[in-house]
């Protein structure tokens, strides 16, 4: 038996359970097992655009991405642990207001989805420093500000202890008082995460609350034309941590 419909939990990746957060009385409770999770089922069925290295644009299943990008396809954002969600009016976020985005809704935003106007596509510059480099390309024109997706992975606290660089870690805003919070893309993710970076981005990610919970998103910062990759700014914390400096683009 599946849930029907879309599933307004969050799955906690240690109990393998969903747990839906209420906005209001800050509580969690139990929403189902993960194996009977509508939305874990509609991600195994989904489809992505991708540009192979002829330039061909294909239509792929989700194990054809999974094997591409080296990862498992999430649609939404995880969470390491249950207790982190069930502790999570207790720690929140922190203020996190981007300027040029303020008449953006959260609300509004359908965060589970990818902008159709994107596809994968392999990157030729970086053969050299990485295996089958992957980036993220526009197939039609992209007017600025347009959605493009949420950087979804799992959210988990940096180990001070463990001196161990992830390439798919994006700072995840808060006040939390235990270690560093990051949305970590290696394992579970979707085709955000194969979005490179570049000192003249093209776009951007942007915390935003939604239901009660802050969520990464990306968002054209201006108008993109089709065929070109989409970028952005890591940092200068991101690539301090690599100890490699970025390919200029």
């Amino acid at each position: 038996m599946v849930d029907g419909g879309d599933c307004r939990g969050y799955r906690c990746v240690d109990l393998d359970e969903c747990h839906v957060y209420d906005e209001l009385t800050k509580k969690t409770t139990l929403a189902h097992d993960s194996s009977t999770c509508g939305s874990v089922e509609a991600d195994e069925q989904s489809t992505f655009q991708y540009k192979d290295k002829s330039g061909q644009l294909l239509l792929i299943s989700t194990d054809e991405a999974q094997e591409l990008m080296g990862c498992t396809f999430t649609s939404k954002l995880l969470f390491q642990r249950t207790s982190l969600l069930r502790n999570y009016a207790f720690w929140g976020f922190a203020d996190c207001e981007v300027d040029g985005f303020h008449h953006i809704t959260a609300q509004s935003i359908k965060s589970n989805e990818i902008s159709p106007k994107v596809a994968i596509g392999h990157v030729a510059s970086l053969v050299e420093v990485e295996d089958n480099p992957l980036g993220l390309f526009a197939i039609d024109d992209i007017a600025d500000l347009t959605f493009l997706g949420e950087y979804t992975g799992v959210l988990q606290v940096h180990n001070e202890g463990v001196n161990r660089f992830d390439p798919y870690g994006v700072s995840y805003p808060s006040v939390y008082e235990s270690g560093d919070l990051y949305v970590s893309a290696s394992e579970y993710g979707n085709v955000i995460r194969c979005i490179n970076h570049s000192y003249s981005p093209n776009a951007r990610f942007v915390p935003m609350i939604q239901g009660g919970i802050l969520h990464i998103f990306c968002f054209a910062i201006k108008n993109i034309k089709a065929g070109e990759q989409i970028f952005v700014n890591y940092g200068t914390a991101y690539w301090k941590s690599t100890g490699f400096e970025p390919i200029a683009v």
